[in-house]
């Protein structure tokens, strides 16, 4: 069970990531238009380098810090949980914020917006609760079968 908790969280983690490249290049086309048209872009600059970094964290096995990468304890598993949390909020806000420069009208706006937001809750809630069950899951190789559970 602990192996399959292991390898949802990678995928989760890696497919969160790529969306969030998917994000910094949506944003390059909003940052474009929206310096073109006279929008402040300054915020959305921000948030483009925030997610981007994020985004080639989670990406690249060999940008991945350890404790990120095998959260094999109950506290990194909590860690990434939380940090889980965060990339969430911070993939939703730059995803909104990515459809405001393209000034589409607002049905279809809010649509596509909550839509994106849809896909960073899902694979975030994913990579966060599967880290929290491999880092809480005993490893069974540690225990000896012999030994009763009580001592």
């Amino acid at each position: 069970m602990r192996r399959f908790f292991y390898g949802t969280y990678r995928y989760a983690l890696r497919i969160l990531g790529q969306y969030g490249l998917f994000l910094s290049a949506l944003a390059v086309i909003s940052l474009y238009l929206g310096w073109s048209r006279g929008l402040y872009v300054g915020p959305l600059a921000v948030l483009a380098i925030v997610t981007l970094a994020t985004s080639l964290v989670m990406t690249i096995p060999r940008l991945t810090p350890g404790w990120i990468e095998r959260p094999d304890s109950a506290l990194k598993g909590g860690m990434v949980f939380l940090l889980s949390a965060l990339v969430v909020m911070l993939f939703v806000v730059f995803g909104m914020s990515t459809i405001i420069p393209l000034q589409i009208q607002e049905p279809l706006s809010r649509t596509i917006a909550f839509s994106m937001s849809g896909v960073s809750a899902l694979f975030g809630t994913i990579m966060g609760w599967s880290a929290l069950f491999y880092g809480i899951l005993p490893d069974r190789q540690d225990s000896d079968p012999d030994t009763p559970a009580n001592e």
